[in-house]
């Protein structure tokens, strides 16, 4: 068109009808491309939505900054940066409300929400601090489970195996989805195992001091002397009366 205006420039009749068809062509030309920008601009807009729909909000981000940074003059630009400030403002929100939601629970309740909300949420502005909280949550209930286990351990040294397997037992429920806690139940069959045997032992002793005072056939080295014998037996906590 442009060919042909310069060469119809002398005459007038020929020159406007060529430049009434380029402006139109250009006018349908413009319109085909805003056409197409919105169609890319409104793929990339749902396509974005999609994700965050899915807690996948990397991929929401660099679906519309992808659509920003190609389409710098489009007139979706200013639209496309607002939808991107405003998926940044619900993941912030998002963030924030599991962080207000664990605060008042337990450690095992607190990391479970912890983990469902990795399990369900892409968001590489909050990761590090996702992992920094599981880790110290992790970290706390290895703690307390070893002061249990320690303070367990210390009742069962002085026969107390019912209180041991209490704290056990208590500690089972309390990390329970914390940590693996397969060595409490190991620790909790020990104690059980101990506790059958002392019970045992007892028993087999009350039994035969109903004949009578038990003879020790050993000697024990004390200032009263070194013959001794069971005259009587208590337990919980037991107490030996020679």
């Amino acid at each position: 068109y442009e060919q042909a205006m310069i060469a119809s420039r002398d005459f007038s009749t020929i020159f406007e009808s060529t430049k009434i068809r380029r402006d139109d062509f250009k006018k349908r030309l413009a319109d085909q491309a805003a056409q197409q920008l919105a169609t890319v601009f409104k793929l990339a807009s749902e396509t974005a939505e999609a994700n965050k729909n899915k807690g996948d909000y990397d991929t929401a981000r660099m679906t519309l900054q992808n659509f920003i940074d190609q389409n710098v003059h489009a007139p979706q630009k200013n639209q496309a940066q607002s939808l991107l400030e405003e998926f940044n403002a619900e993941a912030h929100a998002r963030f924030q409300k599991t962080q207000n939601e664990t605060a008042s629970l337990d450690m095992a309740g607190a990391l479970a929400l912890w983990n469902n909300y990795a399990a369900q949420v892409k968001d590489a502005i909050t990761v590090n601090d996702v992992k920094t909280t599981r880790d110290a949550i992790e970290d706390k209930a290895r703690a307390l489970c070893n002061d249990e286990m320690k303070k367990a351990g210390d009742e069962a040294r002085q026969f107390n195996y019912k209180s041991a397997l209490n704290i056990i037992r208590a500690l089972r429920t309390r990390l329970a989805g914390a940590i693996p806690i397969d060595a409490l139940s190991v620790c909790e069959e020990k104690f059980k195992k101990h506790q059958e045997l002392c019970d045992r032992v007892l028993g087999a002793i009350k039994e035969n001091l109903k004949k009578g005072p038990i003879i020790l056939n050993f000697e024990i080295n004390l200032p009263l002397g070194k013959k001794w014998k069971i005259a009587s037996i208590e337990s919980a906590p037991p107490s030996y009366l020679l």
